[in-house]
Order: C-alpha cells, then sequence, then structure tokens
C-alpha cells in the first residue's frame, strides 16, 4: 500500500476543526476514530480529547468510540479512556499465532492480546471484537473465537468479507465463504436468540443473545454484519472523513469532498458545511455489490476507515 504524504495529512487543529463543523452545525452525535490504524498518531490523544470537548460545547453527551487492531494498545488503553473515549473495537481475525502472521504480515498476535487486556482493564464502557470472515478457515475458527469473547464480556461481531479498493476481487458466491453458513456453524456449539429490544436501526450489525446449547445458561452477546448479503444501505447513517480531508458518503462510492483543500485555501466554516452536507446528500442509495456493472472503490479501505 502506497504511504500518503505526511504533508497531505491533516493536522490536529484542522481534524478538531472540521469536527467541531460536524458536531456544532451538521448534526453529528457519534464520532468514532478509526483508521488505517489510529494509534499510529502522535498526536491521537489530542485529537480524541479535542473531539470530546466539541461534544461538551455543543451541549451534547460526549459519545466517542475507536477502532484499533490493538497491537499498540496495552501502554495507551488507561490515557484513551482517560480523553473521554467510551467504547472501543478491535479488529481480530484469527487466534491462531501464523495465521495472524500471515494476515497481518506480522507476528505480534501477543501485542494484540495484550491490547484486549489493556481494553478490559482501562474501563471502557464497551469492548467489542471485529472479525472479517476472510475464507472457509474463518468459519471454522468461528466458534473458537465467539467462546474467547465470551469468556472476557466481549461483544464478537463477524463481519462478512467485503471485496474493497484497487485489489478487490469481484464478488463471487463459488469462491467466497457462503456467509449463511456461519449461523448453523456456531449454533451447533451455542443457542443464538435475536436482540428484538431497544434495537439501533442504524447499527450495522444484526445482534443476537448467545446460550449455551441447553439455553439454560445466558453467556452474552454477538452481532453479524452482513454488508454483502444483507446491505443496510437504507439506514446508513455514516460520514466518513479521510486523514486527507477527503469527505465520503459511502464506502462503496467515489463520491467525495475534498474539504481538505478547502480548509487549507481559507475556506470559512460555513463553506465546509456546505460542501459537506452537500456531498452528503448525494450518497447513492445502495452500494451494488454483486451487481455486474459494480466497481469497486479506486482507494484502499485503510485510507477511508470501515
Amino acid at each position: 500500500m502506497k504511504w500518503v504524504p505526511r504533508r497531505e495529512l491533516l493536522d490536529a487543529s484542522e481534524i478538531l476543526r472540521l469536527a467541531g463543523i460536524a458536531i456544532h452545525r451538521l448534526g453529528i452525535t457519534q464520532v468514532r476514530l478509526t483508521g488505517g490504524e489510529p494509534l499510529l498518531r502522535p498526536d491521537l490523544l489530542e485529537i480524541a480529547a479535542g473531539v470530546r470537548e466539541s461534544f461538551v460545547s455543543a451541549g451534547l453527551d460526549p459519545q466517542l468510540a475507536l477502532t484499533t487492531n490493538a497491537r499498540s494498545l496495552a501502554p495507551l488503553a488507561a490515557a484513551l479512556r482517560a480523553t473521554g473515549i467510551r467504547r472501543i473495537n478491535i479488529s481480530l481475525d484469527t487466534l491462531d499465532p501464523n495465521r495472524f502472521a500471515q494476515i497481518a504480515g506480522r507476528d505480534e498476535l501477543a501485542k494484540a492480546l495484550a491490547g484486549i487486556d489493556a481494553a478490559l482493564s482501562a474501563g471502557f464502557q464497551t469492548v467489542k471484537m471485529n472479525t472479517v470472515m476472510l475464507d472457509r478457515v474463518s468459519l471454522r475458527e468461528a466458534p473458537e473465537l465467539l467462546r474467547f469473547c465470551l469468556e472476557r464480556g466481549i461483544e464478537w461481531r463477524a463481519i462478512e468479507y467485503m471485496p474493497f479498493g484497487p485489489h478487490a476481487v469481484r464478488v463471487d458466491s463459488t469462491q467466497q465463504l457462503d456467509f449463511s453458513q456461519l449461523r448453523p456453524t456456531l449454533e451447533r456449539e451455542f443457542h443464538l436468540e435475536p436482540v428484538r429490544d431497544n434495537v439501533d436501526i442504524h447499527a450495522p450489525a444484526t445482534r443476537f443473545v448467545v446460550f449455551n446449547s441447553a439455553r439454560t445458561q445466558r453467556l452474552g452477546t454477538m452481532g453479524i454484519i452482513s454488508s454483502v448479503s444483507a446491505p443496510f444501505c437504507a439506514n446508513c447513517n455514516r460520514t466518513r472523513l479521510s486523514p486527507t480531508g477527503v469527505v465520503r458518503p459511502c464506502l462503496f462510492s467515489d463520491l467525495s469532498c475534498d474539504l481538505g483543500m478547502l480548509l487549507r485555501s481559507g475556506a470559512s466554516d460555513d463553506e465546509l458545511a456546505q460542501a459537506w452536507a452537500g456531498v452528503t446528500w448525494e450518497k447513492p442509495s445502495g452500494h451494488g455489490l454483486g451487481q455486474q456493472d459494480f466497481h469497486s472503490p479506486t482507494i484502499p479501505m485503510a485510507q477511508i476507515g470501515g
């Protein structure tokens, strides 16, 4: 993957200005710091604290979350919690050290597991673990991943693989994992009961209460995110701001607006808000995955944030 030149990245003050516009002028009530890997930024604590202050100054309850691969999380977890981050999602696709090294390109599973332990100790309101179901091996590993999370009070979320970016392949049911087999695979060892109360229609996951197979003990909760086979585009209310200031209303579209360029050209807060709102109103009605005319976006997921 090609690295973005440092001069093109927004600095903390620029990010906080745009975050403030989103919160004060555009009705944003939740912010998630994601990546790529947000822990690579040395000014992350400053950014998190500043976003929290924007919520407070707007008279809103600070709803601030973080998504990370957790490999650098252990020494930072307590400080991140102190900035006001309430919820943390950890991306981990396997518990097998060899497979982890193959996927991540580094033998750092132990660091990720230490980061998970640190997050649990830091007292975040919720800790979730996201696993992309890459292939049939992921399906075989699914019960172990769910068990790992249940034992620690973590909500596991299984995510359907999404072909994305310039190196993505077209969705092909003959080659990809049959995601519909996930729930039957899990139910060989657990009983899953759909959550029916207090359902957030804008949340991407279909949530389940997990019981033991005899249905005598509630073990925890999990979620399934079926972005390809059961898209939730109609209820999507998200907007994504890249590290360079490009805002995108949809992960699977090249539709965008370069707020960073406008900001550095002297645009006012009103002009930035108007540009952001304008591209948001052009949000596609659906992503079109699996259709013959679908074209994957031309930039990798790591430069947008999932």
